[in-house]
């Protein structure tokens, strides 16, 4: 007689951009991130998932800003090399120019190539360039920046027929080197349903899933 097949697995996925990605599908011919090729996804009863999302982006000093430089509207620090494209930053201190204190900007681009340590700003996450403008930073002049090294992930599950999808979890903040659950448990995944992750900085949230899919048995 017939009986289920239960088949175990652990997936480990790093989000290394800031789109969608595909994390599991209970789909054909998927290798890893979905059933094995042989499996249908009608014969399959549910499939049951634990996830975690890491955060490996540890904590990042605050930063004295040192020059400003008008072409290219790049921020001068002693060291950018720690700095990513997507953080959340502010400034205090000394008001300079157009940059408003305590008001939040995002890194756009980094240059640590030669001798440069730079980076711009723009008002919005992906959003243009922030022009800087004005004088020379002068001694005593001493401006900061704070930096937010959390990153913010979004979990959802979607259908791949109809691609409607379900929010489990939007924009939700993982402090440096910390890890989240966005199912806050168990999450039951039937034929030709998707789980897909995406964080608004690339390269430094892991998403490590353990699953069990039942199937029903298609031999004796």
């Amino acid at each position: 007689m017939a009986a289920p097949i239960f088949k175990f697995k652990n997936i480990r996925v790093k989000l290394n951009s800031t789109n969608e990605t595909l994390i599991y599908a209970v789909d054909i011919g998927r290798g890893l991130n979905g059933l094995d090729i042989g499996v249908l996804p009608e014969e399959v009863s549910s499939v049951i998932l634990t996830v975690q999302c890491a955060n490996t982006l540890g904590y990042v000093q605050d930063k004295e800003i040192t020059s400003f430089t008008n072409t290219g509207d790049w921020l001068d620090v002693a060291d950018a090399s720690d700095l990513v494209p997507g953080m959340a930053v502010s400034f205090r201190g000394i008001s300079y120019e157009s940059i408003e204190l305590g008001r939040t900007y995002y890194i756009t681009s980094v240059d640590t190539s030669g001798v440069n340590n730079r980076f711009t700003i723009s008002e919005s996450f992906g959003g243009s360039t922030f022009p800087i403008s004005g004088a020379a930073i002068t001694p005593g002049d001493e401006i900061y920046m704070d930096i937010d090294s959390g990153v913010n992930v979004t979990a959802k599950v979607k259908d791949l027929l109809t691609q409607t999808d379900t929010v489990l979890v939007k924009d939700y903040s993982i402090p440096p080197s910390n890890a989240f659950d966005p199912l806050n448990g168990n999450l039951v995944l039937s034929s030709k349903l998707a789980l897909y992750v995406s964080a608004n900085i690339p390269g430094y949230v892991e998403v490590v899933v353990s699953l069990l899919e039942i199937a029903n048995a298609t031999a004796t």
